[in-house]
């Protein structure tokens, strides 16, 4: 993860293939190319017996603050969603 405090908690979508390392320009969110990395961190946690110190754990919850912190919007309508954070370049 991108030691970046405008992605504290969260994980970007792409990776470069040569390293496997997050790099700028940054895109995260919930979309179709990140919603399952989450879900799996969280369901991988439930299946390793719940351990209250997991690294799963302490990363999806992590990864929660930081959505809705940094996501989790409002419209003027007042609809709640999560938006997505995109430095550009993808």
């Amino acid at each position: 993860r991108p030691n970046d405090t405008l992605l504290a908690g969260l994980f970007p979508v792409f990776a470069t293939i040569a390293t496997g390392l997050f790099d700028p320009p940054y895109t995260a969110g919930t979309g179709a190319l990140s919603d399952s990395f989450y879900e799996v961190l969280f369901k991988q946690w439930l299946l390793e017996g719940k351990q209250p110190q997991s690294p799963l754990l302490r990363a999806w919850r992590e990864a929660w603050d930081g959505l809705q912190a940094r996501l989790l919007l409002r419209s003027q309508a007042g609809y709640v969603f999560f938006g997505e954070l995109d430095q550009g370049g993808h």
